[in-house]
């Protein structure tokens, strides 16, 4: 999944670029680097704890970064970087990611 300056809809069954509407997940959505074990990717549990720990709005990107994010709707994503074409900021810039999405329980 690629993520850039155009805001997504990862509460879509499959997530798309929503323009610049404010249906994106932008508005709402809580960010947290994981730091946890370091073999394998964190479970929905463990990304929801950390979340719901650690979460803020905003996460500098480091090479082989795993996000766990708790979006709009209350669903979780994990994000795992793949590939970074910036400074580690967000912005303007984009980031690839592998995605798995949770439906919150």
């Amino acid at each position: 999944m690629l993520l850039d300056h155009e805001p997504k809809d990862l509460d879509a069954a499959q997530p798309v670029a929503v323009g610049y509407a404010d249906e994106g997940n932008g508005n709402g959505s809580v960010i947290s680097l994981w730091s946890g074990r370091r073999t394998g990717l964190p479970s929905y549990e463990e990304c929801s704890s950390t979340v719901d720990a650690e979460g803020t709005t905003k996460q500098r990107l480091t090479k082989s970064a795993v996000l766990c994010v708790r979006i709009s709707a209350g669903n979780i994503a994990r994000l795992k970087l793949t590939e970074l074409d910036s400074d580690g900021i967000l912005g303007d810039d984009r980031a690839t990611f592998d995605a798995v999405l949770w439906k919150a329980s």
